[in-house]
């Protein structure tokens, strides 16, 4: 089956003659630059746009009429898919994990609900669980017992993989498996796409405006590798024994509501962080990873006191990190997240612009992103959105650069000029790094060491 469609604002072309080709079984992978126009694709797709509710706030306009344009469709119906995205909040619409099941699909009875949490590698002690209380990654999965769950016939994946550790990403391919055997249609929307590679049919680039049909995926850029090798060479220059952060017999285990979590194998609760010591120097960086809910997330709310710790002692360059004032704290601490979309407060590219008064920044600024200075945050890509949030985030006081996902959603393109950016603004500002990440070809290729924690014991360092 072949569909085919446009869609228009204000007689502007937001999406020309999209083909999406899907057949009964057949799995459909779609790479390219995360934008505004790429979201409104999936949108279109899983029945959610155009929106016939218009909100009438003139002021407000500009933010939202992207969504209430004209889909004309040229060839083939619309099928309308079940979307598993990248938010994972927005997957749910009661507070507790039951709710959830009993409210949305046909599973009531609690033997059902758990066994399908357990396909999902989530245990009993989920049934109970309020869904505010669930990591990022764990929240993907509840998403995906709750997809195993439907009788859609059209399932769609938009940039969810980044959420998931090995044993989600296990679990997520034989689904989609048996949405191929089940003879469903499925659409992928991904950049760390590797492992899924066997299930994938066709493929297509999302590029300017359009989809263009790939006879093959396409591989890591041989710079990527030259830009890494010729980092690896320097990374002796970096070295210091200074001390950035120090965690000493870190113990937390009352977040949310006195939470414990609860070993599947052995039935035994444990706190969310058990006995944590590590220390990191100065350009000694670092990459955090671990199962989802092992404690990553926690770690880096300890790191801005967000949370306390019940025992032990985290100092931030020697000094007890409970004695900086919040300003200090985040003068020194940079915080880049995967969402930079919720982190960038002003409207356009000038208002940034206005912002950085260091020469360097807006010299790579304007390389990376030349264009007007009227451009719109909201018109931007998840990659210059990154890069905007990174140059206008960075100062000369910084000396801990925070990362969450720094690779989520980039193209092999995109990551190659984020780690150029980030291997110049090292050597230029003098901070370490410390980042969070699922992807393996990231943790491969880079030379940063490792921290893995699981079920909140740091298990190995290397």
């Amino acid at each position: 089956m072949v569909l085919n469609f446009s869609y228009y604002v204000k007689n502007k072309t937001l999406l020309k003659n999209i083909k999406i080709e899907s057949n009964e079984g057949s799995v459909l992978l779609i790479s390219g630059d995360i934008n505004k126009n790429l979201l409104l694709l999936s949108g279109i797709l899983c029945g959610l746009i155009p929106s016939t509710d218009k909100l009438d706030i003139e002021h407000l306009e500009y933010l939202f009429q992207d969504y209430y344009g004209k889909l004309e469709i040229h060839q083939g119906i619309l099928e309308e898919y079940y979307l598993i995205g990248d938010q994972p909040d927005r997957h749910f619409l009661f507070s507790m994990v039951f709710e959830e099941f009993m409210g949305r699909t046909t599973l009531k009875k609690e033997n059902e609900i758990i066994e399908k949490l357990n396909q999902a590698d989530l245990d009993s002690s989920f049934y109970f669980r309020k869904i505010n209380t669930l990591s990022g990654g764990e929240k993907t999965k509840l998403a995906i017992a709750l997809a195993m769950s439907s009788d859609s016939k059209c399932f769609l994946f938009y940039n969810c993989v980044p959420w998931l550790d090995n044993t989600g990403r296990k679990i997520l391919y034989n689904f989609i498996k048996k949405l191929i055997s089940a003879n469903k249609k499925t659409i992928i929307f991904e950049q760390e796409y590797d492992f899924l590679l066997p299930l994938v049919t066709s493929f297509a680039n999302f590029e300017n405006n359009t989809l263009k049909y790939e006879k093959q995926h396409i591989k890591i850029s041989p710079k990527l590798y030259t830009l890494i090798k010729k980092y690896k060479n320097n990374q002796s220059d970096f070295s210091s024994d200074e001390c950035i952060l120090n965690f000493k017999n870190v113990l937390f285990n009352n977040y949310p509501n006195n939470l414990h979590k609860i070993d599947q194998a052995t039935g035994l609760t444990y706190p969310l962080l058990n006995n944590i010591s590590f220390t990191i120097t100065k350009k000694k960086h670092f990459i955090l990873t671990g199962e989802n809910g092992s404690g990553k997330s926690t770690i880096f709310n300890l790191c801005f006191r967000l949370i306390k710790p019940q025992i032990g002692e985290i100092t931030l360059l020697n000094k007890n990190i409970n004695d900086f004032s919040r300003n200090e704290l985040c003068s020194y601490i940079t915080y880049i997240s995967q969402f930079p979309q919720y982190q960038l407060i002003h409207h356009n590219l000038s208002d940034y612009k206005n912002l950085i008064k260091d020469d360097f920044l807006q010299d790579k600024l304007n390389s990376i992103i030349p264009n007007s200075d009227n451009l719109s945050v909201i018109q931007m890509s998840l990659f210059e959105m990154k890069i905007l949030l990174l140059l206008s985030s960075i100062n000369s006081r910084t000396k801990l650069l925070m990362l969450d996902e720094p690779s989520w959603g980039l193209d092999n393109k995109q990551i190659f000029s984020l780690l150029n950016l980030l291997f110049d603004l090292m050597k230029q500002y003098d901070f370490t790094i410390f980042a969070i990440t699922h992807s393996k070809e990231f943790i491969k290729n880079i030379n940063f060491n490792t921290l893995e924690i699981n079920k909140g014991i740091l298990i190995n360092e290397t």
